[in-house]
């Protein structure tokens, strides 16, 4: 520190102190060279470049990163829905005396009690709300529950609906009929018969006049609207044309759609080629993987099944033994006969996928008779307006689309304005699935996630701040044993008083007043001080002269000095 100072000092000061010419300043170089040692020179730079990187390393040492770790708070375990017992609609017995069914083929059958079924309105909601292809119907999620808005659970298996579609146009056959040109009700004050040409399918059909499209006006309506969509639906599996193998299908669509040349006026009706599409839903286990993040709830099916136990679905006690064929054979979930049943069971396969995710292939999983009879007749009933049970095969529940004052039914306008079938309904199934999850009591437990700020040393870059440290503790400490050996006094914040007492006794005797302190506040005295260098003793040491003058020998003898230390 002295030295720096010494710099310092000569470089803002001695033109103030020192106003004698160019000697006392070549005076003062000298000495300040004499007094630092070469080694501590190089130590001091050495020290000063250290420093220029001193707090890059420092900062390099630590590192700052965040991780997602398992909380062990018991009052936090997040958890999400599932269902080992779907149970969302109710029977209701209609009071009277038991009927006898009489199936076909067969001159006796089993004593019923006939019932009605009675949704909650909760699943009315998950049927509209599926239904709803807008954005804020598909973003409906799961109850869960997760406090740190981070949550993971394991994969788990839970009753669910699911919902697939295939294309059936293939099996469309093209007949020529006479009669009402139309899908649509024929009105009871029209009379409008004529040949023209039928797409039929085994529970489905679409009929227009021959010719080009005709679209309804509200303002004129025509006496024979034209159909540009038909649909139909059946609860039992076996009539339908790709479902027939399905054991836990409970629900099936046909739709039919005209050719869209017909509909733009390019093609004629009888030239044209309408498609149709299946579409049914299903009892199934699915398994999710569920995971929230940021607060949003994000679930994968990772895996689905639909293995129907062969010992559920059967006929309550009361009907008696004789009639278990009946069990054999009418399979299906048909609403056709009122017969009280079991429950109907599905189990997961003890496939190797299976335990793989970790799933208890052991598991069994319940769906109630009220909960498929209620989806059933909710939408049989509302989406098709048949309020008597679907028994006779291809029972007349079609409807069509453009809907009118005759055919009013909803269901065909959202069919045919879905852009995607698999899609709508997907998103049917997906809203029955959790809102019977939602209504189930078991809750799956999860671990939750909570973000932890880490640090990390890298005791590598510590070693540029420890040399540092190290070298500026060592200058300094050199610095002070150089200092008192010296005999000088140490001057931390001033440079005079350092110079001061560089100077001989005699020279600080004169500088200092009676009481001690350094009195340079004359300018007389400043302006006639004459410091001059003396090396003749055991170390360069200045001196003051009185003299305003010097020889000129005394110069010459002192700069030659100065030039062999400064080379």
């Amino acid at each position: 520190m002295k030295l720096v100072e010494v710099r310092g000092g000569a470089q803002s000061s001695s033109t103030n102190y020192f106003l004698a010419g160019a000697l006392p300043c070549l005076l003062l170089f000298a000495f300040e060279s004499e007094c630092q040692r070469r080694n501590l020179s190089h130590l001091a730079c050495l020290v000063l470049l250290i420093s220029l990187t001193f707090d890059a390393f420092l900062q390099a040492t630590i590192s700052l990163h965040g991780s997602m770790d398992r909380s062990t708070d018991i009052y936090s375990i997040p958890t999400i829905g599932r269902s080992t017992n779907a149970a969302v609609g109710s029977l209701l017995i209609i009071a009277g005396s038991p009927e006898a069914v009489y199936p076909e083929g067969n001159s006796s059958g089993p004593d019923y009690d006939g019932f009605t079924t009675y949704p909650s309105l909760g699943l009315v909601s998950a049927i509209f709300n599926g239904l709803d292809d807008s954005s804020a119907a598909q973003q409906d999620r799961v109850d869960s529950s997760c406090k740190t808005g981070n949550c993971t659970w394991p994969v788990f298996a839970s009753a669910a609906i699911c919902g697939t579609c295939n294309d059936v146009s293939k099996y469309i056959s093209k007949d020529r009929v006479y009669g009402y040109p139309s899908s649509q009700p024929q009105p009871p004050n029209v009379v409008a018969n004529e040949s023209y040409t039928s797409f039929d399918l085994p529970y489905c059909s679409i009929k227009n006049a021959d010719g080009g499209y005709l679209p309804d006006s509200s303002a004129d309506p025509s006496p024979v609207p034209n159909s540009i969509l038909t649909v139909n639906v059946t609860t039992d599996y076996l009539e339908s044309l790709t479902f027939s193998d399905a054991n836990t299908t409970f629900l099936i669509f046909i739709m039919m759609k005209a050719d869209p040349n017909y509909i733009n006026g390019s093609a004629a009706w009888e030239e044209s080629t309408p498609s149709a599409t299946e579409c049914g839903l299903s009892m199934c286990v699915n398994a999710y993987n569920s995971t929230i993040q940021s607060g949003s709830l994000i679930e994968e099916k990772v895996a689905s099944w639909q293995n129907r136990e062969s010992d559920s679905w059967l006929l309550t006690d009361g009907y008696g033994e004789k009639y278990e064929w009946w069990d054999e054979t009418y399979p299906s979930f048909s609403d056709c006969y009122n017969l009280f049943r079991s429950d109907l069971q599905l189990s997961i396969p003890p496939t190797d996928s299976a335990r793989g995710l970790g799933i208890d292939t052991g598991e069994r999983f319940n769906i109630t008779q009220g909960t498929i009879a209620s989806i059933q007749d909710w939408i049989v009933t509302w989406g098709f307006g048949v309020v008597d049970s679907l028994c006779d095969f291809g029972t007349p529940a079609l409807i069509a689309y453009p809907t009118n004052a005759e055919s009013a039914h909803p269901l065909a306008e959202v069919l045919y304005n879905s852009a995607n079938l698999n899609g709508t309904f997907a998103g049917l199934s997906s809203s029955l699935t959790n809102y019977i999850r939602d209504s189930s009591t078991t809750k799956v437990q999860g671990d939750t996630q909570q973000y932890v700020i880490k640090f990390k040393v890298r005791w590598a870059f510590l070693t540029v701040p420890a040399l540092h440290i190290l070298g500026g503790i060592t200058y300094v400490l050199a610095i002070v044993w150089q200092t008192k050996n010296s005999g000088l006094p140490v001057w931390k914040t001033r440079v005079i008083p350092s110079l001061a007492f560089g100077l001989n006794a005699a020279a600080q005797d004169q500088l200092r007043s009676g009481l001690g302190d350094l009195d340079l506040a004359s300018h007389s005295i400043r302006r006639k001080m004459m410091i001059t260098f003396d090396t003749t003793g055991d170390r360069p040491q200045l001196r003051l002269s009185e003299s305003l003058g010097h020889d000129e020998e005394s110069v010459k003898k002192h700069l030659n000095w100065i030039r062999r230390k400064v080379n």
